[in-house]
C-alpha cells in the first residue's frame, strides 16, 4: 500500500495517509450476515438480494434449464460430480443456504427486517459514511477489496486493479483471521496483490481514469504463464 500510494504521488495525485471514515466502527460492528445461523445484529442486504433477485432472473429460463430458483441452485451442486469428486461444493454454498432460507415474500419479518438493514447501510456507510469523505477527496484507496462492501453497502462504484504481490500466505491484519498454512512441502508463489478504488455514484469515468493511470505507471500484472496469450491479445509486458 506505501508503494501504491508513493507512486499515486509521483503521477502528480494528492494522497491523505490516511484518513478514517467517520462511522467506521459502525460498519465494523453492524458488517454483512454469512451463513447460518443469521445474528440479530448483522445486515440481511446482500442475502436478502441474493435470493429475491436470483429467483427473479432464473423465474422464465430456456426451455429444459435445471434450475429455476436458489433452492434448484443448491440442490444442483449437491449432486453435481465429476467421478467421484463433487466439484459443485469446493468451495461450499454457505451464503447462498443463508440466502434461500429468508421469506423475500412481501410483508415478511424477513422483508421487514431487510428494509431496516438497508436504512442502516445507508446511513452509515453512504450518508454519514462515504459521502463525508467525498465531500475533501474525489475517491478513496483500499488495500486489496476489503473496502468493496462499504462501497457496496453505499451503492457506489469501485474498481481493483494489481498492485503487486506479497508473500504467500499473506498475514492479514486485525481483525482479519491469520490465514490456513499450506501443507509441507508445497512451495507456494507470492500472491497477487491489487488496490481499490473506489468513488461515488457516477464516477466511474474517473475511476477507469485513476485506474488505468495507476496501471500504466507500473505494470504490475503479470500474465499467467500457464495460459498462452489469446489470438487476438496485444502484446503485454
Amino acid at each position: 500500500m506505501n508503494d501504491a500510494i508513493a507512486v499515486l504521488r509521483a503521477e502528480g495525485a494528492t494522497v491523505e495517509d490516511f484518513h478514517e471514515i467517520p462511522t467506521q466502527q459502525e460498519l465494523f460492528d453492524f458488517g454483512g450476515c454469512g451463513g447460518l445461523p443469521i445474528p440479530a445484529n448483522c445486515s440481511t442486504v446482500l442475502l436478502y438480494g441474493f435470493k429475491r433477485d436470483l429467483n427473479a432472473y432464473l423465474a422464465n429460463p430456456a426451455p429444459g434449464a435445471p434450475v429455476r430458483t436458489l433452492a434448484d441452485v443448491i440442490a444442483f451442486n449437491d449432486r453435481f460430480k465429476v467421478g467421484d469428486v463433487q466439484v459443485g461444493l469446493k468451495y461450499g454454498q454457505a451464503l447462498a443456504i443463508a440466502a434461500d432460507s429468508l421469506d423475500t415474500s412481501s410483508g415478511s419479518s424477513d422483508t421487514t427486517r431487510y428494509l431496516k438493514d438497508r436504512a442502516m447501510d445507508l446511513d452509515i456507510a453512504k450518508t454519514r459514511g462515504l459521502d463525508v469523505v467525498y465531500k475533501d477527496f474525489d475517491a478513496v484507496l483500499f488495500p486489496a477489496n476489503r473496502g468493496a462492501n462499504v462501497a457496496a453497502r453505499a451503492g457506489y462504484p469501485s474498481i481493483v486493479v494489481p498492485a503487486g504481490f506479497v508473500p504467500n500466505p499473506a498475514v492479514a491484519p486485525p481483525p482479519f483471521a491469520p490465514p490456513t498454512p499450506f501443507p509441507d512441502g508445497f512451495n507456494a508463489k507470492a500472491a497477487p496483490y491489487g488496490v481499490t478504488f473506489s468513488g461515488p455514484a457516477f464516477s466511474e469515468p474517473k475511476l477507469i481514469g485513476f485506474a488505468y493511470a495507476f496501471e500504466q505507471a507500473t505494470h504490475h500484472r503479470q500474465p499467467p504463464q500457464s495460459t498462452p496469450p489469446l489470438p487476438t491479445s496485444g502484446h503485454e509486458k
